[in-house]
């Protein structure tokens, strides 16, 4: 007669356990995260863009995930006319967004942001925060819920009337450059079901209801792309031997570029001046006559 072993473990070492919804049976909920990654690309253009012309942030999107659905009450609820979806963003990032809209966070202000971020969160929601976070929540929906992913425009609209207690799915967007906070799109069954719906006709670009973008959207998406520039406004050449006897409260003589090269990661593309403007630098004035080339 042989006797069985059991083995027991720790609750630690066990994966934790996933409940199974009976309304999500026979349904591909799994390939909700990669039907988002696959547009990746396109919503990170986008957003980049939205950020830069209405926010004045350059930033971009870190992560896209789809998660299961939960209680979020103090969401704001927007009808599309396909169905419910909620808006959350987390306060920290919010505030980070608002004072860098209005140029408060400067770098004077760099050690100490974190002190006075921390001091704004524990005071009373302004209307300034109230009406940001309005016009971001439109924003981000109609970006991110779009004719691509959604296969329908859809025209957000706040509504005061809805509420929903729990919701189908969330699809949580963090952004590369703000660390703390994260927005959160909140969806219904109906707009759920709606994303299942593309899903079982094929992948988004393969459905009979996708709308394909001409070369010239296209073209118009990758030339709107933003990006990041650096200029080198002075540079010197000292020897090992002068920059050991430099001490503290020397003067060290230096002459700025004018103009000023401008470098896209390590390769120098343009020449531009500097201007000052609300205690900020911008470049000006570009010359492009570097690409020139000249034959005999």
């Amino acid at each position: 007669m042989f006797r069985k072993r059991i083995k027991i473990h720790q609750v630690s070492e066990v994966e934790p356990l996933v409940y199974l919804d009976a309304s999500k049976l026979g349904k591909p909920w799994h390939k909700l995260p990669a039907l988002l990654n696959d547009n990746f690309e396109i919503l990170d253009a986008k957003l980049s863009i939205y950020f830069l012309k209405k926010l004045r942030v350059n930033v971009s999107l870190a992560a896209l995930n789809f998660l299961p659905g939960k209680d979020h009450r103090p969401a704001q609820v927007y009808s599309t006319g396909y169905g419910h979806v909620g808006f959350d963003i987390e306060r920290p990032l919010l505030l980070r967004i608002l004072n860098d809209y209005y140029g408060l966070n400067d770098d004077t202000q760099h050690h100490s942001s974190t002190d006075h971020e921390q001091t704004e969160i524990t005071l009373p929601v302004t209307k300034t925060e109230e009406r940001l976070k309005n016009k971001i929540a439109q924003d981000i929906i109609s970006l991110v819920l779009d004719n691509t992913l959604i296969g329908v425009d859809i025209q957000p609209e706040q509504d005061h009337g809805a509420i929903i207690h729990q919701w189908a799915g969330c699809i949580q967007l963090e952004m590369d450059g703000y660390q703390q906070g994260c927005f959160r799109l909140l969806l219904d069954n109906a707009l759920v079901d709606r994303l299942l719906q593309r899903l079982r006709s094929g992948s988004v670009a393969q459905s009979p209801g996708a709308v394909l973008r001409p070369p010239a959207a296209l073209e118009h998406l990758v030339s709107h792309m933003p990006v990041r520039l650096n200029g080198k406004l002075t540079g010197m050449t000292i020897t090992v031997a002068q920059m050991a006897e430099i001490r503290p409260g020397d003067i060290i003589p230096i002459a700025l570029n004018e103009p000023v090269p401008v470098f896209v990661n390590k390769a120098q593309i343009l020449t531009a001046s500097i201007a000052q403007e609300r205690g900020k630098l911008f470049f000006c004035d570009f010359n492009d006559n570097l690409i020139e080339k000249h034959h005999d």
